[in-house]
């Protein structure tokens, strides 16, 4: 275990971030669908709309995305607020840390949609809205899940070795792994089901 002291309070913070991420991300599809005038019910790891309209592709195609936007502009602000503060640190902006890994939900998504079709022999070795989103536009199926896993895999890469400081990288590093897993598992197998199923 890494020797920092503050290794449990990261581990927590990346827990309740992963959370965060989760419903922030299924409320920027409810925010579309409900511009769009349907109706929606939040459950703990996905959201369902509905109405008396006739399908519309279209309609469908804008409330995926807005999951997708959300996440993206979210980790796009958190890396604004880095890169503007750049000269200026003196002490790290945590909050703009975790906003930016926001990115990490690409790199998650198409790691454990892969490890699924390798392991459980799911039918698409891609998943989540990506997934849908590309079949909807006509594309190979990974177009957007490999294209956005490569620019979080950047963005992450830039985070880890441009912004936290050698001295915590591997604290960091562990305490996100263990925390984003650990927050995953906490909200999708424990809490989640029992507040919104």
């Amino acid at each position: 275990m890494p020797k920092n002291n503050h290794f449990v309070s990261m581990v927590l913070t990346f827990v309740v971030f992963t959370i965060i991420g989760t419903l922030s991300h299924e409320l920027g599809h409810i925010a579309v669908a409900k511009y769009l005038g349907y109706s929606t019910t939040l459950h703990f790891g996905s959201m369902n709309y509905e109405s008396d309209f006739p399908y519309s592709k279209s309609n469908e195609l804008f409330i995926l995305l807005g999951g997708p936007i959300q996440t993206t502009i979210t980790g796009c602000i958190g890396l604004f607020v880095l890169y503007k503060n750049r000269n200026e640190w003196k002490s790290i902006n945590w909050l703009a840390v975790f906003l930016s890994l926001f990115w990490l939900r690409p790199v998650f998504n198409i790691v454990t949609s892969i490890s699924n079709y390798l392991i459980h022999g799911t039918p698409n070795p891609f998943g989540g809205d990506e997934l849908k989103i590309s079949q909807l536009f006509g594309l190979w199926d990974g177009t957007l899940s490999v294209s956005f896993a490569i620019l979080g895999g950047s963005i992450l890469y830039y985070l880890f070795y441009k912004v936290i400081p050698q001295s915590i990288r591997s604290t960091f590093i562990i305490s996100g792994i263990i925390g984003s897993i650990g927050g995953y598992f906490t909200w999708f197998k424990f809490i989640g089901p029992n507040i919104l199923p």
